[in-house]
């Protein structure tokens, strides 16, 4: 008796792979963004690791913490910057790499930008385009004016110093991480430089970023 040999599979068959494989792939994307976010986050916290490196051996090199950052410079009490205020970020920039972002010279004389932030130009740090917010391809406006973000995309970014060189970084708007926040904000966090990004009006600067996201990113030295 001969038999007939099956050829390929059954419509059924394929509609009960296709719909193994549609769960297999639902169960994963979940899995496969949370270890995409981790790896920005640690990317993120590398970058600020750098940053706060670099701060620390420019107040080495100079004696202070980025003194022409901009606001009250009080070395009796701590404070805190907002890098995503008011040119804050060129400053920023200027001080830890010592010359524009075009690469020029900062400006000289008895007045001038070299004199105010870093005198010997010394690159302290290096930045990326990944670093800025609002760097675009093709367009140098980034340049003149630019705002630092982390690598979530968040440029709300916040630096605090310990001026008062106890040991301790108390935030003079008591704005800290979660995580490191004491009771009141009065006492303090032991460390020098603590760099971190906020939650605070992230809808307005980046709405893909859910607050959970925005408020992760901090580093101490």
């Amino acid at each position: 008796m001969l038999t007939r040999r099956r050829q390929g599979f059954t419509l059924i068959e394929l509609l009960v792979v296709i719909a193994i494989i549609g769960i297999l792939a639902t169960a994963l994307v979940p899995a496969v963004k949370a270890v995409k976010m981790a790896a920005r986050k640690a990317q993120a916290k590398s970058v600020f690791a750098q940053w706060a490196t670099a701060c620390t051996l420019y107040k080495k090199e100079y004696g202070a913490y980025l003194p022409n950052l901009g606001g009250t410079y009080n070395a009796a009490a701590d404070v805190m910057h907002k890098l995503d205020d008011s040119g804050r970020s060129l400053l920023f920039v200027k001080h830890l790499y010592g010359r524009n972002l075009n690469g020029t010279a900062l400006s000289s004389g008895p007045t001038g930008e070299r004199v105010r932030f870093n005198r010997q130009a010394m690159e302290f740090c290096a930045f990326s385009q990944d670093d800025f917010f609002n760097y675009t391809p093709n367009n140098a406006d980034w340049q003149t004016n630019p705002i630092l973000q982390d690598r979530l995309g968040n440029p709300a970014i916040r630096v605090c110093f310990d001026l008062n060189n106890d040991g301790l970084v108390k935030s003079v708007s008591g704005i800290l991480p979660v995580d490191l926040t004491d009771a009141g904000g009065t006492i303090g966090v032991p460390g020098r430089v603590i760099i971190f990004t906020t939650d605070r009006d992230i809808g307005t600067a980046n709405p893909d970023l859910s607050p959970s996201e925005a408020a992760d990113i901090f580093v101490i030295q």
